[in-house]
């Protein structure tokens, strides 16, 4: 199953993230155009605030929201909607350290008590790791979770960021941000002062080697803590690994916390499951028609020439109606590439098929068209 994902999506993370921004971008009711431009605006932001601290941030210089979502060679397409200034950026030379002690160790060390940051609270749960069969592709439940978990195990009771002072969300992607500001009671990311949602100035700017980029937002908001004006606020870190799959939150204060911190297993409190489909929901050779549940096109390295169109789809007809699917864009069909970045496409019907051919690496190979192109099957 996860050679087929492979072999259908790719192994970048962009080919894959790809896919929940389309779909949010449907749950959302946007055009192509209008959430392009909510991205670039939301990411030029956060480029602002990684260009204002240039003593630690890999790429310290502010992009214009007209730059980010209009692409170009130097801005080239990875795959819709995102353009390369768009995504995280892991290629650097950084590193983040921080000690952490009981409150007893630290004054038995005699660490002055201003500079002492407490952990509140803390909370992590897990998406399916086979992206296809996680029912919803615009939203996170498990991301949801750990935002829940964190904010009950603080004694804050339900998530709220009215409730907090600064944040670093994690993020890799726009999708990331935008997922994790619902879960916390921001509907319009756009709508809050950026230098609350982030620290840093996030991945694509500030940088971060691999999922250590949460250290960085660890210690950002330590710092940010210390200060006089946030002193005695709360601060929270927001992570994740994987695609969009491991989440972890983390509440901190200057001010010891109003409960002693305990940290829960995360099988206390997940719903086993019931965010996501079982394995045999997975048409691994899918035949008939089917309706797209999200969709992106990959791009060569050349710059913005298109590799294929990559579909997530359920069956509707056909021995496997009713499972979900994976399909690419035959190598030679521009045609239907064409349809998929006319408008977004979720909702709308193709036809699949399965080439049949065992790969001994990766299994069968399955292939979509566009409903005006299914004389091609």
């Amino acid at each position: 199953m996860m050679r087929q994902m492979s072999q259908h999506m790719g192994s970048a993370t962009v080919d894959m993230y790809a896919h929940y921004e389309n779909a949010y971008q449907h749950k959302l009711g946007r055009s192509t155009t209008e959430h392009l431009e909510a991205l670039a605006e939301l990411f030029s932001r956060y480029s602002i605030v990684a260009a204002c601290q240039p003593q630690h941030s890999w790429f310290p210089k502010a992009k214009s929201k007209e730059f980010l979502m209009t692409t170009t060679k130097e801005n080239r397409m990875m795959a819709t909607p995102y353009n390369k200034w768009m995504i995280a950026r892991d290629e650097i030379d950084q590193s983040a350290a921080y000690l952490v002690m009981s409150w007893a160790e630290a004054e038995r060390r005699n660490i002055p008590r201003n500079k002492i940051v407490f952990l509140w609270g803390s909370g992590d749960a897990f998406d399916h790791y086979a992206l296809p069969l996680r029912k919803h592709l615009n939203d996170s439940e498990a991301m949801k979770m750990a935002y829940k978990e964190a904010f009950r195990s603080s004694g804050l009771g339900e998530p709220d960021h009215k409730k907090i002072g600064c944040m670093d969300i994690y993020s890799c992607y726009p999708i990331a941000v935008e997922i994790a500001c619902s879960a916390i009671g921001i509907d319009d990311p756009l709508k809050v002062d950026v230098t609350k949602l982030t620290c840093t100035g996030g991945l694509p700017y500030h940088g971060g080697p691999g999922n250590n980029y949460a250290s960085h937002s660890i210690v950002s908001i330590v710092e940010k803590l210390r200060t006089s004006h946030y002193r005695g606020k709360l601060g929270l870190v927001g992570a994740n690994g994987g695609m969009l799959t491991e989440h972890a939150v983390g509440i901190y204060s200057t001010e010891p916390p109003i409960k002693n911190y305990q940290r829960r297993d995360y099988n206390e409190y997940e719903m086993n499951g019931g965010w996501s489909l079982p394995f045999d929901q997975w048409a691994l050779s899918p035949n008939g028609r089917g309706k797209l549940i999200s969709f992106t096109v990959r791009y060569k390295k050349k710059p913005n020439v298109p590799l294929c169109g990559v579909a997530i789809g359920e069956l509707i007809s056909g021995p496997d109606q009713g499972k979900r699917f994976l399909a690419t864009t035959h190598e030679d069909d521009v045609e239907t590439i064409n349809w998929l970045l006319s408008r977004n496409r979720i909702g709308d019907i193709v036809v699949v098929e399965c080439d049949g051919k065992m790969n001994k690496n990766r299994g069968y190979r399955n292939y979509f068209v566009g409903p005006r192109n299914s004389s091609k099957m």
